[in-house]
């Protein structure tokens, strides 16, 4: 008997496995070790822990993972690395790997997860897509698809499918389809939808945002205060304003808006031209000037001449 088979018959033994049918079909299980009913039954590999009704039952060439949990990673055949604590954590993953699932159903339905981390009752219960995502807190991400996002707190990013957003607290990011989304602040960016690039802090967002930073509520806060602007000077600065909305900008002088206008909407090119204009109708006006000014004085040349 080769050392291998000899340390899981030892295993079997010393865990009560031969009634249990734990390791029972495996002939290659060195390092790995399995306590529960059909725990790793058929596992060929090595370096596993199957710790539960079932756990890892399919498992056949995955090695370096743990399965702590009735059902927990029961599906896995050929997965490396993973580790599932809870019952049914990582339940449906055959061939995934390098994913952490701690929780009840955390990761249960996803087939092929690479690289997800799921903390948290049920959190990524239901995702059966996306990869490299973190979720903490129950029910976070719970029917995401989304790939390369973080969502940490109860139902953050529930229904995300949008990739490479943060979403922290409670339902925060719960409906982004869009991406590049960061919020903060319990139901923090719940009105976004489809848009992408915003920033929201303590606000709720609108469905029609993208590429909008919100910071506070209009409702909630009252008051700003700033460090590092008050007392500083810059050079070639702008004024700026606030509207009722809170929306911050650069409003034009009222005496010469229109003019304002116009000249925003001049290219570079066209300023320079426009001043050449200038120079030249002041050029002309002051020939046209001095002409008339010659005029007049020869005008009197003559007719003192005349006088004489």
């Amino acid at each position: 008997m080769s050392d291998a088979r000899a340390w899981a018959a030892r295993s079997r033994s010393q865990s009560d496995g031969y009634r249990d049918q734990a390791l029972l079909n495996g002939s290659n299980e060195a390092d790995s070790t399995a306590i529960g009913y059909e725990a790793l039954y058929s596992s060929d590999s090595a370096q596993n822990t199957a710790i539960g009704w079932f756990a890892m039952f399919n498992n056949t060439t995955g090695g370096a993972n743990v399965a702590v949990g009735a059902g927990a990673l029961t599906a896995n055949t050929t997965g490396e690395g993973n580790v599932g604590v809870g019952i049914y954590a990582l339940v449906a993953n055959a061939a995934g790997g390098e994913n952490v699932a701690v929780g009840s159903d955390a990761l249960q339905a996803h087939p092929f997860s690479i690289g997800n981390t799921a903390i948290g009752c049920s959190a990524m219960g239901l995702s059966a897509a996306g990869i490299y995502n973190t979720a903490v807190g129950n029910t976070a991400m719970f029917f995401g698809s989304a790939s390369e996002s973080t969502a940490v707190g109860d139902s953050a990013m529930y229904y995300a499918s949008g990739n490479d957003n943060v979403a922290l607290g409670r339902e925060a990011g719960l409906n982004f389809t869009g991406s590049y989304n960061i919020v903060i602040g319990a139901y923090a960016g719940q009105g976004i939808t489809t848009g992408s690039n915003n920033i929201e802090i303590g606000n709720q967002g609108a469905k029609k945002d993208n590429a909008i930073i919100r910071i506070g509520d209009a409702s909630t806060q009252k008051q700003t205060f700033i460090a590092g602007i008050s007392g500083v000077k810059i050079s070639n600065g702008v004024a700026v304003v606030i509207n009722k909305q809170g929306q911050l900008g650069v409003a034009a002088s009222t005496e010469n808006a229109e003019n304002t206008q116009l000249h925003r909407e001049l290219t570079e090119e066209q300023r320079e031209v426009a001043a050449l204009e200038a120079r030249v109708a002041s050029l002309e006006a002051t020939v046209e000037k001095v002409s008339a000014q010659m005029q007049i004085k020869t005008g009197h040349t003559r007719v003192a001449s005349a006088n004489e």
